[in-house]
C-alpha cells in the first residue's frame, strides 16, 4: 500500500525503500523528529517529509495522505513506524536511505550521552543541505546517486568479488556473464 501510493502519484520516482530498523524506528518515535547534529543529518534539513501513524498501513484512504506529507521530498519519516525513501533510480533512494539510517544512528548515540547538544545556525543548515540537493551543482549532490556538475558521465560497474587465494579476495569491475563470488566473513578484500 505505501509503495504502491507512491509510484501512482509520482511518476519520477522508480523505487521506494522502507525501512523498520532499530534507529529509525527510535528517531521515527521522537517528537523532535531528525535533528540537524551532524553533516549527514543537515542534508535532510527542508527536505525531508513526517507522516503521522495511523496503525498498520492496510487503510486505502491513507494512500493520499501518505503522498501529501511525501511531498517532493525523496526521503520521509514515518512517525513510531519507520523510514521511508524514494527516487528515479534503485541507487538514490538507497543513498538517501543510508544517509538517514546514518543520520538517525547518530542521534540516537548523542541523544543517549545525556550531554548537552550543539547545531549549527540556521545559515549554516541551509547552505549545508542546498549542497546535497540535485540539480544545485553543489559538490555535494553526487553523493544522491546524480551526476556533479563538471563530471563525466560515470561508468555503470557492478564489483565482483572473486578468492585469488587461501586468504585473500579481489575486488574488479564484473564482465558480461560474470556471475562473480561473493566473500566470506574475515577474509582480507584486496584490489587486483
Amino acid at each position: 500500500m505505501i509503495h504502491g501510493a507512491i509510484h501512482k502519484a509520482r511518476p519520477d520516482v522508480g523505487c521506494v525503500l522502507h525501512t523498520h530498523t532499530r534507529a529509525g524506528m527510535a528517531v521515527a518515535a521522537m517528537k523532535c523528529g531528525l535533528l540537524p547534529l551532524s553533516q549527514t543529518s543537515i542534508r535532510f534539513v527542508g527536505h525531508i517529509g513526517y507522516h503521522d501513524y495511523e496503525g498498520p498501513a492496510i487503510d486505502v484512504n491513507e494512500r493520499e495522505r501518505l503522498v501529501r506529507d511525501l511531498g517532493a521530498h525523496n526521503a520521509m519519516i514515518m512517525r513510531n513506524h519507520g523510514l521511508l525513501t524514494c527516487g528515479p533510480s534503485i541507487q538514490e533512494p538507497f543513498n538517501t536511505m543510508y544517509q538517514l539510517e546514518l543520520s538517525c544512528r547518530s542521534q540516537v548515540d548523542a541523544m543517549a550521552a545525556r550531554t548537552e547538544l550543539t547545531m549549527p545556525d540556521e545559515n549554516v543548515l541551509a547552505h549545508t543541505a542546498n549542497l546535497y540537493q540535485p540539480g544545485t551543482g553543489g559538490p555535494m549532490a553526487c553523493l544522491n546517486g546524480r551526476r556533479c556538475s563538471g563530471s563525466s558521465p560515470r561508468k555503470r560497474r557492478i564489483p565482483v568479488i572473486r578468492r585469488t587465494g587461501s586468504s585473500k579476495i579481489s575486488v574488479r569491475p564484473r564482465e558480461s556473464g560474470d556471475p562473480g563470488l561473493i566473500a566470506s566473513p574475515g577474509f582480507p578484500l584486496t584490489r587486483e
